[in-house]
Order: structure tokens, then sequence, then C-alpha cells
């Protein structure tokens, strides 16, 4: 299995657009893990809502690029 790991912060249909491209993907055994960094647009939330199996991780507070990333490691 694949682990993709997708820090959001803010990122709108930026968000959606990833992960679409992604589930169109011919590699079938992978899980999405979003990392939200305390985003105010609720993009992560619209994006859960479009894409279930989607894992979200939803950060207290702006952790910044490195450590928001290994929070979903």
């Amino acid at each position: 299995m694949i682990s993709i790991i997708i820090l959001n912060y803010n990122a709108g249909n930026l968000l959606i657009d990833c992960v679409s491209s992604i589930m169109k993907s011919d590699i079938k055994d992978f899980e999405i893990i979003l990392v939200d960094n305390c985003s105010s647009d609720n993009s992560h939330f619209e994006c859960k809502k479009k894409y279930d199996n989607v894992k979200l991780i939803e950060n207290k507070e702006n952790l910044g690029y490195c450590e928001g990333n290994n929070v979903g490691l």
C-alpha cells in the first residue's frame, strides 16, 4: 500500500483538485492522509465530505510544513 500525505492550509479548490487527480490514478492500493494545518476556509471539511475514504487529521494550530507532515507520518 502507498500512503499519500497531503498537507493543507486554506488550499480551497486546489485541495479537491489534487485529491481528484489522485483518485483517477491507475494505482488502486493507496490511502490519502490529509493533514490540515488549522485552515479557516473549510477546504479540509469539503474534501472529506466529497471523499469519505480520506483520513483527516486536524491540527489545532498551524505547525508549519515539516511538523505538519510529521504529524501525517
